[in-house]
């Protein structure tokens, strides 16, 4: 096993990611890209691959692609509380060996019933509260931006690759070579996890008063309800977009069409999250609303036209989307006290995956409204509303935030 880490709070904040540090974000990146690409791997083709499982309905095949969801919404804050009490390192264990164990299960059946049961275990692998846990002990203040930008764009290729991956596998293996291959991905997430130091984490014990507080805390709380509205649009986004370029771009390789844009996006958002340090509150409505006109250009259509335009659509979507993705948790351990920081966390991505199924709930009415007039593109407005509706929300409340700070 790895050696303890230098607590972070005796280097200098003043000085560059040390060597343990960079280790850190580089091993929880590749333990977020490698589980993300496993869930991801299905995304493409699980609708169409699952009406042959035996006692498959429509029904039981969306449940069995949202079940996970619902576990993990479940069992991030039990996972967080524990990992404050036990440690990350033991809970992070628990959580990727579940992980492992639904996705072993679901290779070895061909009932749909199974496979929502198999589904659920997956679920009940929620480390994603435990991880970012261990981006705030394991990484100064100053740097968490920049390690949450490397975890995005970890993800963010993920979620390209496994488009391409994903449809490849299942022209050739079907439903269990891609739950193959999602089981060879969670043991490399657990040999990851293996090879992380252990955190400068305050043990704490559980008190119901000091998790009142975590879920009272108001400054927090509009924290959480970003991430949430993040991640409802951003789902929301991605079940209409590929639709889209399905009608207007047929044809093209999605690598062509994902890559660029994400590259350039990362490239230009990095420089900005490495400068930001502590004025993250400061910069989110600028980046709210640059989020907002990204929606208005897909709203106007010409994206869909063009891989160019499609290009440019995606770089100002992902260079917003980016930085409050990267700038919402350095925004809340700023906000909550070390001893909590992994019940935060929980509660944090309880917000974070609520968002992500009403997005894809969202995502499919928009579909249905606006499907029968050929007009799907201006289902963006709505999500272009509520980004801007975000910017000028986080600009009225900078004092109010700081105010309720005090309070807590």
């Amino acid at each position: 096993m790895t050696s303890p880490m230098t607590a972070p709070m005796n280097i200098p904040m003043n000085t560059p990611m040390t060597t343990v540090e960079k280790k850190i974000t580089l091993i929880l990146a590749s333990i977020y890209a490698t589980r993300m690409l496993g869930l991801f791997l299905i995304f493409p083709t699980f609708s169409l691959l699952a009406t042959d499982l035996t006692h498959s309905t429509p029904f039981k095949i969306g449940l069995a692609l949202g079940i996970y969801s619902l576990a993990q919404a479940a069992l991030q804050i039990p996972a967080g509380i524990l990992s404050d009490i036990i440690g990350r390192k033991k809970v992070l264990y628990i959580g990727l060996s579940l992980f492992l164990l639904g996705s072993l299960l679901a290779t070895m059946t061909d009932d749909i019933h199974w496979l929502i049961f198999a589904r659920f275990i997956q679920g009940t692998g929620a480390v994603s509260a435990v991880c970012l846990a261990y981006v705030a002990d394991g990484i100064r203040g100053q740097h968490h931006g920049k390690a949450m930008a490397v975890i995005g764009i970890f993800i963010a290729l993920s979620f390209v690759a496994s488009f391409v991956l994903g449809t490849l596998i299942s022209a050739q293996w079907g439903l269990q070579g891609l739950f193959v291959l999602t089981s060879v991905l969670a043991a490399l997430a657990l040999f990851f996890a293996y090879r992380l130091p252990i955190p400068s984490q305050t043990l704490t014990v559980f008190k119901l008063t000091d998790f009142a507080k975590v879920i009272t805390h108001k400054a927090a709380w509009f924290v959480n309800l970003q991430i949430a509205m993040l991640h409802l649009v951003l789902a929301s986004s991605f079940f209409l977009i590929p639709l889209l370029l399905t009608q207007h771009l047929a044809g093209v390789n999605f690598i062509l069409l994902y890559v660029p844009g994400l590259i350039v996006a990362f490239a230009l958002v990095m420089p900005v999250i490495a400068k930001q340090k502590s004025q993250v509150a400061k910069r989110l409505p600028l980046m709210w609303a640059i989020l907002g006109s990204g929606f208005l250009l897909f709203a106007s259509g010409m994206g869909f036209h063009s891989i160019v335009w499609f290009s440019v659509s995606l770089t100002v979507f992902f260079f917003a989307f980016t930085f409050i993705e990267a700038s919402l948790p350095t925004r809340l351990f700023q906000l909550v006290s070390n001893t909590s920081r992994g019940a935060s966390s929980g509660v944090y991505a309880v917000y974070q995956f609520v968002g992500n199924f009403l997005g894809g709930i969202l995502g499919a009415s928009l579909y249905t409204k606006f499907d029968t007039s050929g007009t799907i593109n201006h289902g963006f407005y709505l999500l272009a509303g509520i980004a801007l509706l975000f910017a000028v929300t986080t600009y009225m409340m900078k004092n109010k935030e700081a105010t309720w700070q005090a309070e807590a």
